[in-house]
């Protein structure tokens, strides 16, 4: 992006660990890791909702997820969209 836009902005968000796999929870974490790493690297924006979500394992943790406990519900979104509307807000300014 930044070869042809070089003073576009690119934000990236980190993947929520969905209660229905957490055999897969380490190797999200490790994904989540990396990007963390390629952000700082390339000067990128992670928005690490991951972080967030991550608090609220110890609480009813599968209330932000739908039946299928692998997609995030009408709450989980509004958590999510509510982390990325209030980065882009502080780095971009609200209208």
């Amino acid at each position: 992006i930044h070869k042809f836009f070089p003073k576009s902005a690119v934000y990236l968000t980190s993947v929520v660990s969905a209660p229905f796999k957490p055999q897969f929870w380490r190797k999200i974490k490790e994904y989540n890791d990396e990007l963390r790493k390629l952000a700082k690297a390339k000067s990128f924006t992670l928005i690490d909702v991951a972080k967030v979500f991550d608090g609220f394992k110890d609480q009813n943790y599968l209330s932000y997820f739908y039946f299928d406990h692998c997609h995030l519900n009408e709450f989980g979104y509004a958590i999510f969209s509510g982390i990325i509307k209030q980065e882009l807000e502080e780095r971009l300014g609200s209208e």
